[in-house]
């Protein structure tokens, strides 16, 4: 019985012995070796995909920010097409300088028909802004400006001055005229009467 127990124990692998076909290699003596060493190996694995991890995501961060720039490129290309597009149109269209911000706000797209679009504004732009004589009229915001310039309000005067001595002078009330010119002094009392006379004569 203990011979065949002795056969049983000799034919047993050895440590580092190709029998049995999972033999342990030579340079790990014992099985607390193997475990360490499969532990370093698993940090090391670890490490290395945490450090293939954050290069991606770096990788990421560079790709999102070239775009981001290509972008930002792309936008100030279409400004710089877009300012130039308008001073041109302006410097045809002078008067278009007065809504240069509203026509601007209508390219906010840049094509090869940019010349059509801004004209296009432009026409409804002044269709919506135009008021007719009739209306302007009837607005006192209006007149009241136009009183404020002194060229008007000259003209004004002017016209009324001389509207009222091609008719004459306005008669009073109670009778007589509005002197147009500064009135004479009386050298007596009779002058006054008589003066006095005439003013009240219809």
């Amino acid at each position: 019985m203990k011979e065949h127990n002795k056969e049983n124990i000799s034919e047993q692998p050895e440590v580092g012995s190709d029998k049995g076909g999972e033999a342990m290699p030579q340079k790990f003596a014992t099985n607390d070796q193997l475990l360490r060493a499969y532990e370093a190996l698993e940090a090391e694995f670890t490490r290395r995909s945490q450090q293939l991890a954050a290069l991606k995501r770096e990788h990421g961060q560079l790709q999102e920010l070239r775009l981001r720039e290509q972008r930002e490129r792309e936008l100030e290309q279409v400004a710089q097409r877009r300012s130039e597009a308008l001073e041109e149109f302006i410097r045809r269209y002078p008067k278009a300088a007065d809504i240069k911000a509203e026509l601007e706000g209508s390219i906010a797209e840049v094509g090869d028909d940019i010349e059509q679009k801004l004209k296009a504004a432009y026409m409804d732009i002044l269709d919506r802004r135009y008021v007719s004589p009739e209306e302007l009229l009837e607005s006192e915001e209006f007149l009241a400006r136009c009183m404020e310039d002194q060229r008007i309000y000259d003209g004004v005067v002017m016209r009324y001055l001389t509207e009222i001595s091609a008719q004459g002078a306005p008669v009073l009330k109670r009778g007589g005229y509005i002197p147009l010119r500064e009135r004479s002094k009386a050298a007596s009392l009779e002058d006054a009467a008589e003066m006095t006379r005439e003013l009240y004569k219809r």
